[in-house]
């Protein structure tokens, strides 16, 4: 895991204290501008390790190149980490893995741990005074405290203690063994936080205790500024004077923790979990409320509530456009990335970059957020009603259960974006872009206009698409499962290879549409138009095509089934299409609208046949009787007719063109009939199959 800090090195140091000399603002000013607090700036101007977001910042206020600031480490320090050792001074440890061991060596003193999963075992040898060890009980119960507490185990115990440096073996269980092999090296952190003296400075800065169970351990003093806490339990710890600036808190369990003298300086709270903790100024709880942390007691707090503090977010709006203004959208971002429940109705934020922002239960409705950017910010459960989203950019975003009704997203970046549950109602989607698996799963979109819109691989399952305008969009490879597209307009729609399985297709348009490929088995198409859409090859196995229009559709390739309901008109184009119907009696049968391009249809009865409109271009029609048929307007350009019968035919308005079995004499006496003759050039296209 790379380190969360930066800390500028000796020259750059130098370099950074005549610079901000040069720069003539207060540290106060700085902080202001960058969206942190003086506490970070201090540390940052006298060579202390902050989050490497905080420092790039910084370094760009002062127009300086982080880069040559930084104290930057190798590779292998960059992925090395800091575990601090019994009796051994904290320092960057290489971490090997040989046969299950961990190894940590430090001036050639090894603290190594062995993993035997076969009896149920843990080996810990450490470096030590082996007769010390054994006469110091106080210590045994200090490591067996750390395998329990990193293993999850209630009752591991020691097996023995053997010479061997310190070689001590631990009884642990299955899940208690799997759970310390995915990060045997925070035994070693407990055990030398446990075994802390009183008063000892320990420093854990950018260290990874993600997860480890520190509840009731006295850690007062410790700095853990910079480090990864994300998600343990402190429970009741005595955190007194520590220092969690810049420290990952998210998900933290500090219920009953001592909090006494904790500033949270630019700390990520997020989901960080407090419950009476009685030293914790009434200011800091509600700033630490506005970053997202969670406290259970907050409504019975008789002082909260009487403190008349909005549950809103508090924000200086004045510093933020000032920033925005003068081009420095880093100082704004930094401002405006938390802003859970913040009030923003009807703000002007025309380019504002709140990538990465945290937008949690946000009040947008009506804001300007023209060519903004939103890139992988959390709006869940955000009010963008009727907001101005032209242009912006909020791929990767999470609007989860977002409300977007009414919201103008035309031209908008949504690819990636999570918008499950999302209320897109008579939004305005035009153009936008919600490709690359954007997840749109039980959305609203009712209503919505997504005229061109690029949903190509989205993952639209169970949305609501009732009414929705989907003309030209691209949904090829979308995911469209239990899809309700009652009523919507998919007019010249890409739906290639898109899954349409249980789709309500339902009075839907879809004319024009590119369906080949598509999975729309068991879908509803009841009352659907698919007027001259392509079919090739989709699977309509069980769907319901009760009165649905399929004049013009190309059903070559198309799975239909016996579940398949559809009316013996269509189902006879498609047996038309998929199989060979030489000598077939198809007298008198309607075909009116039918695509029968490239039939073969060699020596079959369509005399009477009803083929008005009917797409019979590169049909095989050779030696067919098609006497007394209806063929007005329809297209037979490139089909074979050598030895048709046409005689008594109606032809008014049927075009020809580049057919073989037409002699001169036929032409025109089709002609007087009214047929119209379009010659092309031949083209791979129009070209007739030879029949050999």
């Amino acid at each position: 895991m790379g380190k969360r800090s930066f800390r500028a090195s000796e020259a750059g140091l130098r370099e950074l204290t005549e610079t901000f000399d040069k720069y003539g603002k207060t540290q106060d000013y700085l902080a202001g501008v960058v969206g942190c607090v003086r506490p970070t700036v201090n540390k940052f101007l006298t060579g202390k390790p902050i989050s490497k977001e905080l420092f790039i910042l910084l370094c760009d206020e002062l127009k300086l190149n982080w880069k040559d600031i930084a104290e930057l480490n190798s590779a292998q320090d960059e992925n090395s980490r800091t575990v601090p050792i019994m009796d051994i001074p904290p320092s960057n440890i290489p971490k090997n893995e040989r046969s299950g061991s961990l190894i940590l060596e430090e001036n050639n003193v090894k603290t190594r741990i062995i993993f035997d999963t076969t009896n149920g075992q843990v080996v810990i040898i450490i470096p030590g005074n082996i007769n010390s060890f054994l006469n110091n009980p106080e210590q045994q119960n200090n490591w067996l405290e750390a395998v329990k507490r990193s293993s999850g185990d209630k009752n591991p115990t020691i097996s023995k203690i053997e010479k061997g440096s310190i070689k001590i073996t631990f009884n642990v269980s299955p899940d208690g063994i799997k759970k310390l092999e995915k990060d045997p090296d925070k035994i070693i952190l407990l055990a030398r936080i446990i075994s802390r003296a009183k008063g000892e400075e320990l420093d854990l800065s950018d260290t990874d205790l993600s997860g480890v169970d520190l509840s009731g351990v006295n850690l007062s003093g410790i700095n853990f500024s910079c480090a990864d806490l994300s998600n343990a339990n402190l429970e009741n710890a005595n955190l007194e004077n520590a220092d969690l600036d810049c420290a990952d808190l998210s998900g933290t369990n500090l219920r009953g923790a001592n909090l006494n003298k904790i500033d949270f300086n630019d700390a990520i709270v997020e989901k960080a979990k407090f419950s009476n903790n009685s030293d914790i100024s009434l200011e800091i709880k509600q700033n630490l409320i506005n970053q997202g942390a969670i406290f259970e007691d907050y409504l019975t707090d008789k002082d909260v509530s009487q403190s008349h503090t909005s549950s809103k977010n508090p924000i200086n709006f004045k510093l933020v456009f000032a920033n925005l203004i003068r081009g420095n959208p880093g100082g704004a971002f930094r401002i405006l990335k938390n802003l859970i429940r913040a009030d923003l109705s009807g703000a002007n934020l025309t380019d504002a970059n709140l990538s990465g922002a945290n937008l949690t239960d946000a009040n947008l409705s009506g804001a300007n957020l023209t060519d903004a950017n939103l890139s992988r910010a959390n709006l869940t459960d955000a009010d963008l009603s009727g907001a101005n989203l032209t242009d912006a950019n909020l791929s990767g975003a999470n609007l989860t259960d977002a409300n977007l009704t009414d919201a103008d997203l035309s031209r908008a970046n949504l690819s990636g974006a999570n918008l499950t549950d999302a209320d897109l109602s008579r939004a305005n989607l035009t153009d936008a872009d919600l490709s690359r698996a954007a997840d749109l799963s039980r959305a609203n979109l009712s209503g919505a206009n997504l005229t061109d819109a690029d949903l190509s691989g989205a993952d639209l399952s169970g949305a609501n698409l009732t009414d929705a305008d989907l003309s030209r969009a691209d949904l090829s490879r979308a995911n469209l499962t239990d899809a309700n597209l009652n009523r919507a307009n998919l007019t010249d729609a890409d739906l290639s290879r898109a899954n349409l399985t249980n789709a309500n297709l339902n009075r839907a348009n879809l004319t024009n549409a590119d369906l080949s490929r598509a999975n729309l088995s068991r879908a509803n198409l009841t009352d659907a138009n698919l007027n001259r859409a392509n079919l090739t090859d989709a699977n309509l196995s069980g769907a319901n095509l009760t009165d649905a229009y399929l004049g013009g559709a190309d059903l070559s390739g198309t799975v239909i089934d016996k579940a398949t309901i559809i009316t013996n008109k269509w189902r006879l184009v498609w047996e038309i299409v998929n199989q060979a119907f030489e000598g077939q009696d198809l007298s008198r049968v309607n075909l009116t609208d039918a695509n029968l391009s490239g039939a073969i249809l060699t020596d079959a009865n369509l005399s009477g046949a009803i083929l008005t409109y009917a797409n019979l271009r590169g049909a095989i029609l050779t030696y067919a009787n098609l006497r007394g048929a209806i063929l007005t307007y329809a297209n037979l350009r490139g089909a074979n007719l050598i030895d048709a019968l046409l005689s008594g035919a109606n032809v008014e308005k049927t075009q020809f063109g580049n057919n073989r079995g037409i002699s001169e004499e036929t032409k025109y006496d089709l002609i007087k009939r009214g047929a119209i003759f379009v010659e092309d050039p031949p083209t791979e296209e129009s070209r007739v199959p030879v029949l050999r």
